[in-house]
């Protein structure tokens, strides 16, 4: 698929796609649309980051623990991280 331009285009789109169905479903429930919109793309990363590395791998691990491992980096590199107006990001 890396060298097809074409079937590079077909997967930015339905990853585009899958972002802005997320995206629509956020702000349904109410989630202004920054938050929306942050929570979307991130959550589609997510996704296809941990099924690429799924698909790579052959040591019998579940997708959904692929997951939960890139959730949890996603959080511990996030964490403690200083915002724009210098406040430490904390889960606490």
């Amino acid at each position: 698929m890396a060298s097809d331009p074409g079937l590079r285009e077909r997967d930015q789109h339905k990853r585009a796609m899958l972002a802005q169905v997320m995206r629509d479903g956020f702000r349904a429930r109410g989630l202004d649309h920054l938050r929306a919109d942050l929570l979307a793309e991130t959550a589609g990363t997510l996704m296809y980051v941990s099924v690429a590395a799924w698909l790579d791998t052959d040591d019998g691990r579940r997708l959904g623990d692929i997951i939960d491992t890139a959730l949890a980096t996603v959080r511990a590199e996030l964490e403690g991280l200083p915002t724009s107006n210098g406040q430490i990001v904390s889960e606490g």
